[in-house]
């Protein structure tokens, strides 16, 4: 849990210092770990929605 505390925190940090900057510009800083992850979740997710189908 501290991790994933410790994830946040510097989200937070990062998007106020990107603030000023575009989405897009931001979300190329998001380090690989997030998005590894929610690729991961969406790819779970699918596949219990076709089990359960």
């Amino acid at each position: 849990m501290a991790v994933m505390a410790e994830v946040l925190r510097k989200q937070s940090s990062l998007s106020k210092r990107l603030s000023d900057t575009s989405f897009n510009e931001y979300a190329d800083n998001i380090p690989n770990e997030l998005t590894i992850l929610e690729i991961d979740v969406e790819r779970l997710s699918s596949h219990s929605h076709t089990e359960t189908a």
